[in-house]
Formats: structure tokens, C-alpha cells, sequence
């Protein structure tokens, strides 16, 4: 059993394919302890189509002390941040590290126990690994089995999850973001994309995203827009908020 720090585990999927995760469960359960949770009946309005999402939350007492947590809740923008005492600055620090240890070796345990799934498919389209983190009013995924994934970018993914966190925590983000994803780019081997889509793009295409490396908000007008400038696999269909290939998506 490996020793998270600040994180606690639990294992989402559909009763019905218990059998088939048997033993992606069974590594990940030994490597990183966690806790299954089947569901029933899949439901929900994203097109993100998961056969696995593992969820992450703090561990209380732990984790979230008192300035810690209004920090990942966003009470504090950039500004407020610099007037916090050295105390309170050094215990974010070390919460931060600690909680990229943690996401380390969750995709580490992932990549191992990973090898010994079959495929699972819907409609002919390979389903969706996702780590999975509720933000509050806000649900933030991580899709860890995309087609164009590099070895490079699944090292680099720990560095790229607390850049969006810490994003989310200092930015005033807008309150119609309910779903948010981190998406990569392939030239830079970085997971530098948090798309943000507005209640508006479900059934058509993800309008919204933030550039974590500038902090810039952009607007997408169109699902060829969308596809031309992050060139999404066909087989990666279903493992995005919003389908970038859906027929309806260009209709108003």
C-alpha cells in the first residue's frame, strides 16, 4: 500500500462492469488503498463517457485547514495571497507538493494496473479513464487514457494538475463553469488547456477554455475551430465534456 498524504480514493463505475475491472480494481485497491462505489444507471448531461473515474477529495483535517481550504475554494485571488504571513504561504506550498506526490503515484498505480483492463467500448468508441476532483459546485476531470497520450505527458500530468488548481483557486472563474477538463498539448508535452464550457456549448462543442500558461480566457465559435485547433482523435469521441465530433454541434 503506498502512502498518499493528503488524499483519499474512491473507485466510480458502473455495476455492470464490475467484472470486467476486477482486476484494474484489484492493482489499485493494493497501490493506493480506495474505496468502490457502483452505480446503477449511467446519467448526466456531459458527453464524457467514463468506465472508470477515480475521485479524489482531501482528507479532512489533513488537508483542508482553514487557510488552505479558502484558498482552493477561491476566497483568495492573487493579490490576497501576497499578504498572507510566511506561515500561511510555506503551508500551501507544502500542501501543494504533497498533493502532486499524491497524484503521482495515483498515475503511476494507473499506468500498471491499467495493462491488465480489456477495452471497454460505447458505441464502437473506446470509454474513458478519468480522475475525477469536486471543486465545490465544480467537478474538474482528467482524462488519463486519450489515444495521443506520451509517456512524456503522462509525467508531466502531476505538474499540470496543480497549475490548473492553482489557477481555479486564484481566478475569479466564471459561475456557469460547472464542468471543467484539462486537456494537453502535444507539441510542448504540457497539459496547458483547462476547457470551460458554458451551459450553452452541451450539445454542440466546448466554446470556452483557459491558456494556463498565460492565464488568457478564450471563446471558440465553432466545432471546427474547436477540432482544427486541438485535433482530437476519433477514438477519443467520448472522452471529452462535450463530443467534438456530434453531428448537432454546429445548430443553433
Amino acid at each position: 500500500m503506498s502512502s498518499l498524504q493528503v488524499t483519499q480514493i474512491e473507485y466510480v463505475y458502473g455495476k455492470y462492469e464490475e467484472a470486467n475491472l476486477l482486476p484494474i480494481l484489484k492493482m489499485l485497491e493494493t497501490e493506493i488503498g480506495g474505496k468502490r462505489k457502483p452505480y446503477g444507471m449511467r446519467g448526466g448531461a456531459i458527453d464524457l463517457v467514463t468506465f472508470l473515474e477515480i475521485v479524489i477529495s482531501f482528507v479532512a483535517g489533513v488537508a483542508i485547514r482553514p487557510v488552505i481550504s479558502k484558498y482552493f475554494e477561491g476566497f483568495f485571488n492573487a493579490d490576497a495571497l501576497k499578504k498572507l504571513g510566511e506561515k500561511h504561504r510555506q503551508q500551501i506550498i507544502n500542501w501543494s507538493t504533497k498533493l502532486q506526490d499524491d497524484i503521482e503515484i495515483i498515475i503511476k498505480a494507473f499506468e500498471r494496473a491499467y495493462k491488465t483492463t480489456v477495452p471497454i467500448t460505447f458505441q464502437g468508441k473506446p470509454e474513458a479513464v478519468a480522475i475525477c476532483i469536486h471543486l465545490g459546485l465544480s467537478s474538474f476531470h482528467i482524462v488519463l487514457n486519450h489515444e495521443n497520450v506520451s509517456p512524456k505527458l503522462m509525467r508531466n500530468l502531476p505538474k499540470g494538475v496543480i497549475l490548473a488548481l492553482r489557477y481555479l483557486a486564484e481566478s475569479s472563474i466564471p459561475k456557469d463553469a460547472t464542468a471543467l477538463q484539462l486537456y494537453f498539448d502535444k507539441t510542448s508535452h504540457s497539459w496547458k488547456y483547462l476547457f470551460m464550457p458554458t451551459p450553452q456549448a452541451f450539445g454542440r462543442w466546448i466554446d470556452r477554455y483557459v491558456d494556463l500558461d498565460t492565464g488568457q480566457v478564450v471563446r471558440i465559435t465553432s466545432q471546427k475551430e474547436f477540432i482544427d485547433k486541438f485535433k482530437p482523435s476519433d477514438n477519443d469521441q467520448y472522452k471529452f465534456l462535450v463530443d467534438p465530433f456530434r453531428e448537432v454541434a454546429n445548430k443553433t
